[in-house]
């Protein structure tokens, strides 16, 4: 009966929606004020916003979106809520619930957009529970313990059929030393897995190839783990994902990725109330970094002339889409069966002075070694134009 039930709301009707709403303020917060009650009334405004942000709608990511995702007749709109409650994790457990209250303040939606980040169950595996319950291994796999003792961005809770799961929360990736946005790049999941693995008898080599700082959540046959970015003035980018499989056109697209997330991490059987990926995307929109360029460097001028054209100052240093064939990158995750889309979204470097591991795979250990590989196109620089551009990303 459940198989029976998630077949027809994935293959339901698919519906047209409206054009999406443009935001027309600089105050991306602000414009999801205004908009929240679009978003949480609105089949025909949500239809909108999903269509608009999937530019590549013949990839299976975006599919199975188009067929199940605010539809006129049955699909995940069908799908009954389920309750974020949770127990954290560690030496001194938490019941926490979070409210499905419609906030109405501005601070109201931010504070819950900050809990829902640190506390909702976003994917849940079978090997984070016995993780979960071996503490000697959280330092070496990049696990963190907040003051309390317990993990940042690691819960348990009661899943819709009534099983103990343990899941990890947007904290738990993007949640560094406790400050919200910065990306974990010690968080090494893929070697948990192999340890887990090992344990019980099962063949997860291939997972302890990730390293560090990066996670593969594709579930698309490919062993290709992707970087874990920081999440920073997200109101400057255009696409999100690596591969930028979703185009930012409003501030609605990230909280309908968000809600999609949800509910695939529910195995399909619950959505969540929408309050709840609306605040978090409200939330994520607020995040700025703690960094400030220092533009009066000589290497600021350097990388403008070098490096300016795909990392934009008024993108956070970041930009649009390039072609993953002409650069000297990985192209591994841009041909993904699942959402390749053939390009990268040039990344914000924002943050990147307090990062050890660089490019979309995470396989180069060091500024140096990006720029002596003559990113983007090969071509080398004089050693004065390379200490000046480390100056000022050293900065950032």
């Amino acid at each position: 009966m459940r198989r029976l039930l998630t077949i027809l709301l994935t293959f339901s009707v698919i519906s047209c929606g409206e054009a999406p709403v443009e935001p027309t303020s600089t105050d991306t917060v602000q414009w999801m004020l205004e908009h929240a009650p679009d978003y949480l009334e609105s089949r025909e405004f949500r239809r909108a916003e999903l269509e608009a942000s999937l530019w590549k709608p013949e990839l299976p990511y975006a599919r199975k979106r188009l067929t199940a995702y605010g539809l006129e007749r049955g699909g995940w709109d069908l799908l009954p809520e389920f309750e974020v409650k949770v127990t954290t994790v560690g030496e001194n457990p938490t019941e926490i619930e979070l409210s499905s209250d419609v906030p109405q303040t501005r601070e109201e939606w931010l504070a819950l957009g900050e809990q829902v980040f640190w506390y909702a169950p976003m994917r849940r595996d079978g090997y984070l529970l016995w993780l979960s319950e071996r503490p000697e291994l959280w330092d070496e796999l990049g696990l963190q313990a907040d003051a309390d003792g317990n993990i940042r961005g690691v819960v348990r809770y009661t899943d819709p059929l009534g099983d103990q799961r343990t899941a990890i929360t947007c904290g738990a990736c993007h949640g560094d030393q406790g400050i919200a946005g910065a990306a974990n790049k010690n968080l090494d999941l893929g070697r948990a897995r192999a340890i887990f693995g090992e344990e019980n008898g099962l063949d997860n080599t291939l997972f302890g190839t990730w390293g560090p700082g990066t996670v593969d959540v594709t579930d698309d046959g490919v062993t290709d783990p992707l970087a874990i970015p920081n999440l920073w003035n997200l109101d400057t980018q255009t696409h999100i994902n690596h591969s930028a499989a979703i185009k930012l056109d409003s501030p609605a697209a990230l909280a309908i990725r968000f809600e999609t997330q949800y509910i695939e991490g529910q195995s399909l059987l619950r959505r969540p109330n929408r309050v709840i990926p609306w605040a978090l995307a409200m939330y994520v929109y607020s995040l700025k970094p703690g960094t400030r360029p220092d533009t009066s460097l000589p290497g600021h001028t350097t990388f403008e002339q070098k490096c300016g054209s795909c990392h934009q100052a008024d993108k956070a240093f970041g930009g649009g889409l390039i072609p993953a064939d002409s650069i000297n990158a990985d192209p591994l995750a841009s041909n993904s069966p699942l959402r390749g889309t053939g390009y990268y979204k040039v990344p914000t470097l924002l943050g990147i002075s307090n990062s050890d591991r660089f490019m979309n795979n995470a396989k180069v250990d060091s500024l140096e070694d990006v720029i002596d590989s003559g990113h983007p196109y090969g071509e080398t620089m004089s050693e004065n134009d390379k200490v000046e551009i480390l100056e000022f990303l050293n900065t950032l």
